[in-house]
């Protein structure tokens, strides 16, 4: 089977709606729902929107649940900043691990950032270096002409940093009533060292009779990829999961490692659906 060019790929997305994640832009058929995954991270600081919260950002720092007593508090660009014991359990707080919180309440929404940290590394985490991450980041909701200046989550625009070293951002688009599509945009911002230890030998995979395997090639941007089919066989053979990785250049804000797949199985119309997701991967554009 020839490539498939996600970018001479023709979709007709006229009814799909706009979802900004990260530093791109996606369309998202009708019907499907965001629900952001825990796993974002700007060089491993964890982003959190807790809407509509009623008292101040200080506050939701010292309720919530990983809150075991300040360790040092510093006003940071607007950000509260507070470095804080690790609270293990609701009787347990640890004596060498913190984590470091960065919280603004914008509008009714709290936005809050988490980074862990341990004593014997960070000190107190008194130093300036570990506040470089808020003194110039701006967060304001995001909207089609803001949404180049940073990166999005859960409805908001961030500025004022660029990573050092990593992001991942990851969303899933659910439905009750349909299948849905896992999305995560990966970036390394330096060439990882080479590990020239040998692999250890694989083993086959052990596929069962009741299932197909299949995968093509995919391209997008001139990077190539993989897409894989799981495919049922006999009176299933119009049923199944796909999965696709594509991988960039490091150090490309635009050009991440993206890795999706469908959440649920397509319980028909396999050939059919499988031309809507490759329309929704072709349509992540860098903003």
């Amino acid at each position: 089977m020839n490539a498939i060019n996600l970018d001479t790929l023709e979709t007709d997305t006229t009814d799909w709606s706009d979802y900004c994640l990260g530093y791109h832009s996606l369309k998202v058929p009708p019907g499907l729902s965001a629900s952001l995954n825990p796993s974002t991270h700007i060089d491993w600081h964890y982003p959190g929107i807790v809407r509509n919260y009623p008292a101040s950002a200080r506050n939701y720092i010292q309720s919530h649940a990983r809150f075991g007593g300040i360790v040092f508090q510093a006003q940071v660009n607007g950000w509260e900043f507070i470095v804080a014991k690790e609270r293990r359990s609701a009787i347990r707080v640890s004596t060498r691990g913190l984590v470091f919180f960065g919280a603004k309440k914008i509008g009714n929404d709290i936005v809050v950032f988490t980074e862990d940290a341990s004593i014997s590394r960070v000190g107190d985490g008194s130093a300036p270096k570990y506040q470089d991450f808020f003194r110039n980041l701006h967060a304001e909701p995001v909207t089609s002409r803001n949404r180049k200046r940073g990166f999005c989550y859960g409805g908001y625009l961030f500025s004022g940093y660029m990573p050092r070293h990593v992001y991942t951002f990851s969303v899933s688009f659910t439905s009750p009533l349909r299948h849905g599509y896992r999305v995560r945009l990966f970036q390394e911002m330096k060439v990882p060292p080479k590990d020239n230890r040998p692999m250890a030998p694989q083993s086959p995979p052990i596929i069962p009779a009741s299932i197909q395997v299949t995968e093509s090639v995919i391209t997008k941007g001139g990077y190539n990829g993989v897409i894989t089919r799981v495919l049922g066989v006999g009176e299933e053979a119009d049923q199944g999961y796909l999965d696709v990785l594509i991988e960039g250049p490091y150090g490309d804000l635009g050009k991440p490692i993206i890795a999706s797949s469908t959440i649920s199985e397509i319980k028909q119309g396999i050939q059919e659906k499988e031309h809507e997701y490759l329309g929704f991967l072709a349509r992540i554009q860098a903003n």
